[in-house]
């Protein structure tokens, strides 16, 4: 979303993105620098936050356990996709539908066959 907003005295011309991971990004859209971000969910299991220069997430740890099952969150259906957004100029607020679907995953060992369909897959996982 574009919008032009008063950032330390000056205006500047902006994109405003909530992503999948969670993370609400402010970019300068003439030159692409990271202006901010934060998250805009509670309960980011992946990331601490963002690195304040990139704009990079900063992962956590737990988020490479192995084999042990662990909650990500947001899941891999992200914390927001494709809904629309809007953005007030006179508030200066955004306003965004934001689910916190979570998912338990953990690594397999066991070799899990291509497979071509759902009922194919979920035989391979009985």
């Amino acid at each position: 979303m574009q919008a032009d907003l008063s950032i330390g005295g000056r205006v500047r011309k902006v994109i405003m993105q909530a992503n999948k991971n969670g993370f609400f990004y402010v970019l300068d859209r003439e030159t692409g620098e990271f202006i901010s971000g934060a998250p805009f969910v509670s309960g980011i299991t992946w990331a601490s936050g963002l690195d304040p220069k990139t704009g990079h997430p900063v992962e956590t740890q737990e988020a490479y356990v192995g084999m042990k099952p662990f909650i990500i969150s947001p899941s891999p259906d992200g914390a927001h996709n494709w809904h629309p957004m809007a953005f007030n100029p006179a508030t200066g607020l955004v306003y965004l539908p934001a689910p916190l679907p979570q998912l338990r995953q953990a690594a397999s060992r066991r070799r899990i066959p291509q497979v071509l369909n759902k009922r194919r897959l979920n035989a391979a996982l009985k």
